[in-house]
């Protein structure tokens, strides 16, 4: 029991700013901590869950809600994978060789493509909220891919090969149990699919759009980068989020 609230700590240290008891991290309590992971995004959905209903309860407009949904995931995470997805847009808009593009992933420095390309997320995000508001006809479907993101984000990490000082990503794979990991994860991933098609059948497009990502994200860190790194695993996130989303308005607009 104490290894596994220990190993609660370090997953919520690193992957939120929820104020958690400080932890030395250690083989023992990292080795579930990616296993872990998916359970940050089921935090970030049941607050999301609690602002959509207080806002209906007080009659307040779709775009307070929106905005006050962008920026949650933001405030309970620390912006910890749109920092990944930021990088990841700079390195990949340099159109340059595989050092240059890693250069530009290691570089703290926020790049003009990087600033672009992530308030064209928030943007998508805003109005996709806004519309779910709206119609909320596949609100479990949008919540259930910040559960999915992490899971698949999780699973990129144990299983595409990860390049050479790819970091933070290595820290966790590293001393993970791998094959109860992976169980662990698929499960979040069945439970997250479950909780999708609570709103119907077509909300079945969310995982199968995060199963999308995670095949897409194999293929380019390969290419791309030479391998997984906790970046890439950010823009995995990052991007599966805002499809999610996108995905929950459409059909709630069209069904």
């Amino acid at each position: 029991m104490k290894t596994f609230v220990e190993t609660l700590d370090v997953t919520f240290s690193m992957y939120s700013r929820i104020p958690m008891p400080q932890v030395e991290s250690n083989n023992k309590n990292m080795r579930f901590a990616l296993a872990c992971f998916p359970l940050v995004g089921a935090v970030v959905a049941a607050v999301l869950w609690g602002i959509f209903r207080l806002t209906q309860l007080a009659a307040l407009s779709p775009l307070f809600f929106a905005a006050a949904a962008v920026a949650i995931p933001v405030l309970v995470t620390g912006g910890i994978h749109l920092d990944g997805y930021c990088d990841t847009c700079d390195a990949l808009a340099a159109h340059g060789n595989l050092e240059k593009r890693l250069q530009i992933l290691k570089d703290p420095h926020v790049g003009a493509f990087g600033a672009v390309y992530t308030g064209v997320l928030l943007l998508l995000q805003l109005g996709a909220w806004q519309q779910i508001f709206l119609k909320p006809h596949f609100l479990l479907a949008a919540l259930s891919g910040f559960v999915l993101s992490r899971a698949f984000a999780a699973l990129a990490v144990l299983h595409i090969p990860k390049r050479e000082g790819s970091g933070l990503a290595a820290a966790f794979a590293d001393p993970a149990a791998k094959g109860p990991s992976t169980a662990i994860l698929l499960i979040f991933v069945i439970a997250a699919t479950a909780v999708s098609i609570l709103d119907g059948w077509p909300g079945l497009a969310v995982p199968v759009a995060a199963l999308l990502v995670f095949l897409c994200m194999r293929r380019m860190s390969v290419r791309q980068f030479g391998g997984m790194s906790g970046d890439l695993a950010g823009f995995s996130v990052s991007v599966c989020e805002v499809l999610s989303l996108l995905l929950a308005a459409i059909l709630g607009a069209l069904l």
